[in-house]
């Protein structure tokens, strides 16, 4: 009975939180939206420092659906083919055949096969939330969500490029003075300075280019030791999934996600927050201090959490028409008091979020989209294994035929290929599960966490596509002056802050996973370039040799009063932006 109140309870919470209108907000404001943070698109995540906790609201699409719609239909998907006499629900003996979460998840990230020994009961047990002994859609979908695969995935990745010895190498280049500082001036000369290291003379800096041409002592005189860069584990992570709720209008895992908010900031342990603990700025707080008691319970946290992220964005993944860019970033409210962080679109991909002590950059990475024969490449491949066991031409063989050994994996999926279980896998049957997992490929985003560590290179990387571009060389000074903490024009080794990398992407496809796989035919449809924009007129996309997103003198090809006509700000360069609008004055005459 205590059970039951409490799931009414929670309920009640969550009608109450969702209906109620933040205080400073009007009808046609951010609460106009009961639940901003419930939306199909919606992925927020959280962010940890030792002052407050920030939320980033990531809007996903993917080919132009919300990615929590296009996740489920591929998990239906998965259902309908298990239920093999179409009553609409999953038996015991049905659930046997289905894939664990990590072998679910392991399709979505481009392993177009299940190894799946047949399933105890405790997999159905697991499912079957009410108890009926059968598994509806809406339960099946909820044990994917809770069990590590769900919408959006978030791993640990190695550090990038920006090992120290690679900041070091650009430290020493670039602090031409030797003062242990890099001055504005400094940096204003970095485009010529590191010119003689362009080894192709293709105007953008790369990382291998530096550190080809310096080779640095490991330690001397002056020179800063910091822990290396390295592959960032989740559970050390600042970083934080908040979950997805497993029924409309309601609260029920974030609420318990904001009690662990408090939990970690509730310095006096008295279960709730003070201003002091929770660091947002005064209007901010008194906002959702719905009792004016001046401290938050878990439910005002959660209401801030949901009607006021720190930082939005639109990341478009998959096709991207050519009116919209694969990244945006959404105007935030206007707050009193100084800012915690600023917020930027850095580049067509990319938006920069500073703090006090560190950067983060959202990078909407290339991913799975265009793979239009993936299905064909990986049924050809199981085919060979299969018309060489098949020696008598029967059209079907038996998992004992298979046997394992070099069949391994066509020995793994038999028991959920063969669909009518009949003990005979048939090339029909195959092609089926063939078309049902690689099509799962890409309909679970991934975000990919980076710490990087406090790396020069990719402070000035805006997209963090391992090159130094010429408009990225000139911004320098501008992206580390804010952290000239005492005014004086320039910025010590210590002083560049820790630096994050996170990836959003598709997940690509692991041709590994299959044998015999021609990966050059897999992954066609894999950029030829890091960075370059595939947008804009044909004669930019042409001219940007280089594939920086900029058209230089040297790379245009008309005359230089036509560039002057084109390049609208002087600065020498022809963006991508600059060129849209020079197409568009041309044709409207």
């Amino acid at each position: 009975m205590s059970g039951r109140r409490g799931s009414w309870a929670t309920a009640f919470v969550g009608l109450a939180l969702l209906t109620a209108v933040p205080a400073g907000t009007t009808a046609d404001g951010p609460a106009r939206n009961a639940d901003p943070g419930g939306a199909d698109d919606v992925q927020d995540l959280l962010f940890f420092t030792e002052a407050r906790p920030f939320v980033f609201r990531l809007h996903l699409t993917i080919d132009g659906q919300p990615h929590g719609l296009v996740w489920a239909k591929q998990i239906l998907k998965v259902f309908t083919y298990l239920d093999r006499d179409g009553d609409g629900v999953l038996s015991k003996e049905e659930v046997a055949f289905a894939p664990a979460a990590q072998q679910m998840a392991q399709l979505f990230h481009g392993t177009p096969y299940a190894t799946v020994a047949f399933n105890d009961a405790s997999l159905f047990t697991e499912m079957d939330a009410d108890g009926d002994h059968k598994v509806t859609p809406a339960e099946f979908l909820n044990y994917y969500r809770r069990s590590g695969a769900g919408p959006v995935q978030l791993v640990g990745a190695p550090a990038g490029i920006g090992a120290n010895a690679l900041t070091e190498t650009l430290f020493k280049i670039l602090d031409t003075n030797k003062d242990g500082k890099l001055s504005k001036k400094e940096l204003a000369a970095a485009e010529i300075v590191l010119h003689k290291y362009d080894q192709n003379d293709d105007e953008v800096i790369t990382a291998q280019e530096l550190t080809q041409a310096v080779v640095l002592p490991v330690s001397g005189p002056g020179m800063m030791q910091a822990p290396p860069p390295r592959a960032l584990p989740l559970l050390e992570s600042p970083f934080l999934l908040v979950p997805r709720e497993e029924a409309p209008k309601r609260v029920t895992e974030r609420l318990k996600t904001a009690k662990q908010v408090l939990a970690r900031y509730d310095k006096d342990k008295n279960g709730k927050l003070s201003p002091a603990e929770i660091g947002l700025p005064k209007d901010v707080f008194d906002r959702y201090d719905a009792d004016k008691d001046g401290e938050w319970s878990a439910v005002e946290l959660l209401r801030w959490m949901i009607f006021e992220p720190d930082v939005e964005t639109v990341v478009r993944l998959g096709r991207v028409s050519d009116k919209d860019a694969p990244m945006d970033l959404i105007p935030a409210r206007a707050s009193s008091g100084e800012p915690s962080l600023v917020a930027h679109k850095a580049a067509f991909d990319a938006v920069t979020i500073g703090m006090d002590d560190a950067q983060i950059s959202l990078i909407r990475a290339g991913g799975a989209a265009g793979y239009g024969s993936l299905t064909e490449n990986v049924f050809q491949a199981y085919r060979q294994q299969f018309q060489a066991i098949d020696k008598d031409d029967k059209g079907y063989i038996t998992r004992e035929q298979a046997g394992g050994g070099q069949n391994a994996a066509l020995y793994g999926l038999f028991p959920i290929a063969d669909r009518d279980g009949d003990g005979r896998l048939t090339e029909q049957e195959l092609r089926a599960w063939s078309a049902l997992a690689t099509e799962a490929v890409g309909s679970a985003p991934t975000i990919s966490v980076a710490d990087n560590g406090r790396a020069l290179f990719e402070m000035i990387d805006v997209n963090n596509d391992g090159r130094l571009t010429v408009r990225e060389l000139r911004g320098a000074w501008a992206r580390l002056a804010p952290y000239d903490h005492n005014g004086r024009g320039a910025v010590s080794r210590e002083e560049i802050p820790r630096q994050f990398q996170l990836s959003i992407m598709e997940t690509g496809f692991d041709a590994n996973a299959v044998p015999q796989m021609q990966v050059q035919q897999a992954m066609a449809a894999t950029p030829t370039a890091p960075g370059r924009i595939e947008r804009g007129p044909l004669w930019f996309r042409r001219m940007d040799v280089n594939g920086d997103g900029d058209v230089s003198p040297r790379e245009f090809l008309g005359s230089l009063e036509d560039f002057r006509r084109i390049d609208a700000d002087g600065d020498g360069l022809i963006s991508l932006e600059e060129a849209e609008a020079f197409d568009a004055r041309m044709r409207a005459k």
